[in-house]
């Protein structure tokens, strides 16, 4: 039989944890603890899931300090001879009132002062870039990068994006669905999409006008077997960014180390099949041939330049290009008066055509040698641009500015002949960076 004390204390401690229990169900009420998404129509979003952990945390603390009510009021209402088991006991009750009592206290302060202080109210954020794929079900999946591998059949796209940020999106048929507007688009259909962004750089596309998910590049790329699409480009264009003062060009060169057939290309090329106003006088040098390319910012001017010497180590007679501000092409070194002839030590003149040995590059240039009076494709000079024209991009190399020879390149025959190939025109690039 319990004594006096106990039975006093043994109901006075019922009635604490039935009254906390009421209060703690009634506050549990008005959290409104529900799984996100549990209700019929509700979306799982992120704010709802925050608000779940928080009331559910409050749930949880309530219950513990519960608990440790329930097992310390048993172990001292069955440990009457046990003074140490009695005095752990009493100090876990101590305890667990005190975290009551801060649980309940903040809540009701905070309810005292405004009830919405113990709502968390967070804002959804919505997207605003990329599309809404909508299903056969009817159900939304935003995407804002390529997915190969859609795990849902989408039947309709939707705009989230500007047309300035988003240009288009390609489904798994290659089919591109061109952004008008936010809130534009159309039907959708394939197990993936890709996007085409809109961003400053050169775009080469696997099929005439433009046609088919095209690769993007900002810099300059040596070997397009890299990126599988050796031979692959049918047409191209570039997008400039003139708020940064870029605007963009490229030679295309028909082997990889930019070396081979050559040509300057801007703007947009429909069908690099087929000349077109975008190369140097209308001629296209490599048709659908394109294995790299070193592409161009033809806005800044530059200081600097390029001098050429008729020696090797740089040295010997010289001619100076300079300053260079844009793309800067000589077509022919025997009619070009600029470059017509070196000028020696001794004050005397010398041929450029064929005799240039070595250079230095002043400057963030590069520098084409063509074993051809022209570049691009028909005649130039009286002469056919044949396939066994042979152009090669020379940039200044680490910790120096002379390119000491010629010899051994692929732009230098030492056969001394008059059909020997030797360098017959250049051009003269602002490298992009």
């Amino acid at each position: 039989m319990f004594s006096n004390n106990k039975k006093l204390f043994f109901i006075l401690f019922l009635a604490l944890i039935l009254s906390f229990f009421a209060s703690l169900a009634l506050a549990a009420n008005k959290l409104e603890i529900q799984y996100p998404g549990a209700g019929e129509g509700e979306l799982s979003t992120f704010p709802k899931y925050v608000k779940y952990i928080f009331n559910f945390s409050i749930m949880i603390a309530g219950i513990i300090a519960l608990g440790v009510l329930v097992f310390s009021g048993i172990k001292i209402l069955t440990s009457p001879d046990q003074p140490s088991v009695i005095s752990d006991a009493r100090t876990k009750i101590i305890g667990a009132f005190i975290g009551i009592i801060v649980l309940l206290s903040s809540y009701l302060i905070l309810t005292t002062i405004n009830p919405q202080l113990t709502i968390i109210s967070l804002r959804e954020i919505k997207a605003v870039s990329g599309v809404i794929l909508t299903d056969s079900n009817g159900k939304n999946h935003y995407l804002a990068e390529d997915n190969l591998s859609l795990n849902f059949t989408p039947t309709q796209v939707t705009f989230l994006s500007q047309p300035t940020e988003l240009i288009s999106v390609y489904d798994g048929n290659d089919k591109e669905t061109v952004n008008v507007g936010t809130g534009s688009g159309g039907s959708f259909s394939g197990t993936s999409i890709r996007f085409l962004w809109n961003r400053p750089g050169i775009y080469l596309y696997p099929k005439s006008n433009l046609g088919g998910w095209p690769r993007y590049f900002n810099s300059s790329v040596s070997s397009l077997s890299n990126y599988d699409f050796d031979d692959k480009a049918q047409s191209l264009r570039f997008r400039d960014d003139l708020t940064n003062n870029l605007s963009f060009g490229a030679i295309l060169f028909s082997d990889n180390d930019f070396r081979g057939k050559c040509g300057y290309a801007r703007g947009a090329i429909g069908d690099l099949s087929s000349p077109g106003s975008s190369f140097l006088e209308d001629q296209n040098p490599i048709k659908s041939e394109t294995s790299s390319f070193v592409l161009i910012n033809k806005t800044p001017a530059q200081t600097g330049g390029v001098t050429f010497y008729d020696s090797i180590n740089c040295t010997g007679c010289k001619v100076t290009i300079s300053p260079i501000s844009e793309v800067k092409y000589l077509w022919s070194l025997e009619t070009m008066s600029s470059i017509k002839e070196f000028i020696c030590p001794d004050g005397s003149k010398k041929p450029v055509d064929k005799n240039i040995l070595s250079l230095e590059i002043n400057g963030p240039f590069g520098v084409v040698l063509n074993t051809k009076p022209c570049f691009g494709g028909g005649t130039c000079e009286g002469e056919p641009i044949s396939t066994d024209a042979r152009c090669q991009l020379f940039t200044k190399p680490a910790g120096t500015t002379c390119i000491p020879t010629l010899k051994g390149s692929y732009v230098f025959n030492p056969d001394i002949t008059e059909n020997a190939d030797r360098v017959r025109s250049l051009m003269i690039i602002p490298l992009a960076k």
